[in-house]
């Protein structure tokens, strides 16, 4: 919940996003808000995840594979 004015945005925002393990080993989000004024939402994720366990050391040596036709690099 992120109340009415708080950060200068109107309105009482409530948000509930849904984290869920698909067969084929893939993370979907799903994110729901209702906000009580007419105001700007911008949902992301920020999440980070340790493919190792919570504790388990540095994640520096995972790996990602995408699956796209155009991505971005930032450096």
């Amino acid at each position: 919940t992120s109340v009415d004015m708080e950060e200068g945005f109107p309105g009482t925002l409530k948000v509930k996003v849904t984290y869920m393990a698909t067969e084929d080993n893939a993370i979907k989000m799903s994110y729901e808000a209702t906000t009580d004024k007419t105001t700007v939402v911008n949902l992301t994720n920020h999440a980070f995840f340790n493919l190792n366990g919570e504790g388990s050391g540095t994640v520096l040596n995972h790996s990602v594979q995408i699956y796209a036709d155009k991505y971005w690099r930032a450096y």
